[in-house]
């Protein structure tokens, strides 16, 4: 008999590739240059202000696969959960049963106390080892928990634009070619992500102000990512640098567990 944990992994590996699809689908959108930014000499302050002149929306696509991964990544906790149950309960359990998460360490006790019903000392202990709750070791769980609700499912899902980085190359390059003119034209990228990544990113977003002396760069470019944007839950962060963490989390939790299943 094959093992539990192949249908647990097979829900990862199906998770591993709509985030392999949200890399493809999202790389193709940055090469459509979806955000136009405009320089303005502000002469009062000395200065040129660089704000969002226009920029695209996210395709539905990238929404969709990451909700698809989402659910992908929720569906092997429940997995553990309810074979855990079935094990301890002799027969299938006739209350709910569920991963327990909770939103606070203490919310966590009475979540678990309602789902995980009849697991002997040594489940509840790997359950609480986790510490699946806001703000416990397992906070990217209870993150996963909240991204993966039904309601959120709607599109727009929980991605939005947001401003990642700018580069600071074009006046180190000028600034080098000054003072060491023999090193000839150096040719590199320097990107700074900004202490405000103004996430979703609009028109009208302020996104650096620099001086206008010495020189004007002509030539600054600025990143943007698509990134979660659920306020309270998770801001203006990466979608695919998470979702790649929140699958190595939930990969190693399922190999925890492997023991008891």
């Amino acid at each position: 008999m094959a093992h539990p944990t192949g249908r647990m992994r097979l829900k990862l590996n199906r998770a591993k590739q709509h985030i392999e699809e949200f890399d493809f689908r999202s790389r193709r959108f940055y090469a459509t240059n979806p955000c136009r930014v405009r320089g303005d000499d502000d002469s009062k302050r000395g200065q040129r202000v660089w704000t969002v002149d226009w920029i695209a929306e996210v395709p539905d696509d990238l929404a969709l696969a990451t909700a698809d991964a989402l659910q992908n990544l929720r569906s092997p906790l429940d997995y553990i959960a309810t074979r855990i149950e079935t094990k301890a309960c002799g027969a299938e359990p006739k209350h709910r049963v569920y991963f327990p998460i909770g939103r606070s360490a203490a919310h966590y006790q009475t979540v678990r106390g309602t789902y995980i019903k009849c697991a002997g000392q040594a489940a509840i202990d790997a359950f609480d080892a986790t510490e699946p709750y806001r703000g416990g070791k397992g906070h990217a769980l209870w993150q996963l928990n909240e991204l993966n609700k039904p309601d959120k499912h709607e599109l727009p899902l929980t991605v939005a634009a947001g401003y990642s980085a700018f580069d600071l190359a074009p006046m180190m390059r000028d600034t080098m070619r000054e003072h060491l003119p023999d090193i000839g034209q150096p040719d590199f990228s320097l990107y700074i992500r900004p202490a405000d990544r103004r996430c979703p990113l609009q028109v009208g977003d302020v996104l650096l102000r620099e001086p206008l002396d010495p020189k004007v760069q002509e030539d600054r470019k600025f990143l943007l990512d698509v990134s979660f944007h659920e306020p309270g839950v998770i801001e203006c962060e990466p979608v695919l640098p998470t979702l790649k963490n929140l699958a190595n989390l939930v990969d190693g939790i399922v190999t925890a567990f492997e023991p008891l299943l």
